[in-house]
């Protein structure tokens, strides 16, 4: 009794001094206006705003719950190199979250804030595309009216939409009220044969969504006018449809008063070859051409039909084995995800191998946080804990370039975009794109570059004979991003699903260092001139581009106890590629990639410093001072690597 009685005094102290400590920060805030004013326009979230508004402007009862489906656990730190929450200008279109509305309360009072109704929902777009009118046609000479009628069919691979426009075609080229299509369902002699529509009463006018509301018309055989046709074969041009039998009509479809049908139906699978049509039409007019043309490119779509359906069996089987288990990512979204000051991410200097598994997991979560892309792109929180783990678990355990070297190369860009405002420069859409970029930029790496994929004759050279590993790395960036469960880019508009993967496109394959070789030049003759302009999209693409190269190879600008491990690694993966290379393709590897070769590594690393890395980063520092530590970095390795060289006596440099 008596420990039981001490716990609950513990507890019921604890809860004491924690309201305590609440009541003196809330005191401590109401002290200090200014700050309070600054943390909300910095950093609160689109639910913080809904749910104020609401608290200010609806009645009591009437605010609802606020849903947390895609909120994070832990609210982004306060620091103030982190972007300001924006909305941007298609949030305030009709279909979006916060309408400029002036609306009023039940009590009067005014608002900007417009309750949501049961049942609200943005109107569907009209997709039906215009098309030229019948007297646009008839002034028309017979070439350019086929032309016209080619186009408005030629892409339509969709067998039901094709015939529904062919029959409008007909309708026009015959000055017809209206057509019909029907097929023979049922084999001959069976007694259910029938005609069958789905394409019934088809205008000029007319549009697939009002024939996909339409009942199918069926017509038994030998009965009406089309089935007297399709039992007798034999041509009906009808001016008067009331002149004939009654019988002839099952039902009344509408005012009809003229009918023309075919004289039998048919069956061709080569009209070329049917001896029942005259090949000298074909001189004649260039329709039967493209009657050709429409049919084999029909058949073409029925033959690639297949092949699609293989490939995304295949696919989904690719997808549910890269994707990580969905119990894994709601422990990871329960976890408290500390601050960016807590992991050092707006350091330049920053420890590679400071952070365990688990933590480089919540550290990307908080960059995700405070450059606010799960806010902006209303990233589900779950989804994005899942994408994670499944993107780690697609980098095998090779020596160096594995998760640890993707999540090094993604915190190199956090801190080069947050403590340079280059965020401000790209955008957020740019910015999730090459924050995207960097952790997918070597997905899949098998530990061998691009030379061996091409020296072994890998699937993969086949694929790409340039920048095959890229390439690799892109398409399994996508494959992730489209595995259910991991499609972070779900809410973006399509212009904004399509930018971001333009941009991951160019950002991952500009990794690959022939692609800087390529076009660094241009880039440094643009920085040198003061001639750029960031609102250009070139511009800003190759910044984007050499960004990339930066943030890849920033190992050589880390202190130098951390510099020496990671070129370490880098070589010890580069001779096993050479042991590879010796021992099943029977090939001498080059020095870098020789075992024999390790004593010149100091030299290697000097020559790499010199040829690569001092240039790119001697042009950003151009661009903003704040990056100029990454290349004081970079000079003081060289002279550490400098000191090795000399020491072993490989080379009669001098320190200058």
């Amino acid at each position: 009794m008596g420990e039981s009685s001490d716990g609950g005094n513990a507890d019921g102290h604890d809860e004491a001094a924690h309201h305590e400590e609440l009541e003196k920060v809330e005191s401590w805030l109401d002290e200090h206006p200014h700050f309070v004013h600054d943390y909300f326009v910095r950093k609160a979230s689109r639910q913080m705003v809904d749910s104020w508004l609401l608290s200010h402007s609806a009645p009591q009862g009437m605010v609802p719950e606020s849903s947390s489906s895609n909120s994070s656990p832990t609210s982004p730190s306060s620091g103030a190199a982190t972007p300001v929450r924006k909305i941007s200008a298609h949030e305030f279109e009709k279909s979006g979250l916060l309408r400029p509305i002036l609306n009023t309360t039940v009590d009067g009072i005014p608002t900007f804030l417009s309750l949501p109704l049961p049942g609200d929902a943005a109107p569907q777009c009209n997709s039906h595309v215009g098309r030229k009118s019948r007297q646009e046609l008839r002034a028309l000479d017979e070439r350019e009216l086929i032309f016209e009628l080619v186009k408005d069919i030629c892409n339509d691979l969709e067998i039901r939409s094709l015939c529904h426009k062919i029959l409008q075609n007909v309708s026009i080229l015959t000055d017809a009220d209206r057509c019909s299509l029907f097929l023979v369902r049922g084999d001959k002699g069976d007694p259910t044969r029938c005609l069958v529509s789905q394409l019934f009463d088809v205008s000029c006018s007319s549009t697939m969504e009002q024939m996909q509301q339409k009942e199918e018309i069926r017509i038994p055989w030998g009965t009406g006018i089309v089935g007297y046709v399709a039992e007798s074969r034999e041509s009906l041009n009808i001016p008067d449809c009331y002149q004939l039998r009654r019988s002839l009509f099952p039902k009344k479809w509408g005012n009809t008063r003229y009918v023309a049908t075919t004289g039998e139906t048919l069956n061709i699978p080569d009209v070329l070859q049917d001896d029942r049509f005259d090949p000298a039409v074909d001189g004649g007019s260039g329709l039967c051409n493209i009657l050709r043309y429409g049919y084999k490119n029909q058949k073409k779509c029925t033959e690639e039909l297949v092949k699609p359906s293989k490939d995304t069996f295949t696919l989904e089987v690719l997808s549910y084995h890269a994707t990580a288990p969905i119990e894994e990512a709601k422990a990871l979204s329960k976890c408290i995800v500390p601050s960016t000051h807590v992991y050092r991410l707006q350091d330049l200097k920053f420890n590679d191998f400071s952070l365990d598994d688990e933590d480089m997991l919540k550290a990307c979560l908080r960059m995700f946080m405070d450059l606010d892309l799960i806010e902006r792109f209303r990233i589900n929180y779950d989804v994005l804990c899942r994408w994670l783990l499944s993107v780690r678990k697609n980098y095998r355990p090779v020596t160096y370039h594995n998760w640890r070297h993707a999540f090094n190369v993604s915190q190199m860009m956090f801190a080069c975009l947050t403590i340079t405002k280059l965020w401000h420069i790209f955008g957020e859409v740019e910015t999730l794109s090459l924050l995207i970029a960097c952790l997918c930029h070597d997905l899949d790496h098998r530990g061998t570059n691009n030379s061996f994929q091409i020296k072994s004759c890998s699937p993969l050279a086949q694929l790409y004979s340039t920048s095959t590993m890229e390439h690799h790395h892109f398409d399994q960036c996508i494959m992730i991003l489209n595995s259910e469960g991991n499609q972070i880019l779900s809410h973006l508009s399509p212009d904004e699903y399509s930018n971001v993967v333009h941009v991951l496109e160019d950002a991952i394959l500009a990794t690959d260092l022939a692609v800087y070789f390529r076009r660094r030049s241009t880039f440094f003759h643009m920085v040198d001139s003061g001639k750029y302009n960031w609102k250009r999209e070139d511009n800003r693409e190759l910044l984007r581009a050499m960004l990339m190269t930066v943030c890849d190879i920033a190992a050589i600008t880390k202190p130098w106890e951390i510099q020496r491990v990671v070129a370490e690694l880098v070589a010890s993966e580069f001779f096993q590629q050479g042991d590879i290379e010796k021992e099943q393709l029977k090939i001498q590897p080059i020095d870098m990639m020789n075992r024999e070769k390790k004593d010149e590594l100091p030299l290697m690393q000097v020559r790499f410093i010199d040829s690569i890395c001092a240039p790119v980063y001697e042009s950003f520092a151009k661009i903003s001072d704040k990056l100029q530590p990454l290349m004081d970095g970079v000079q003081q390795n060289r002279e550490q690597w400098l000191k090795l060289a000399e020491a072993r006596n490989l080379c009669n440099f001098h320190d200058k």
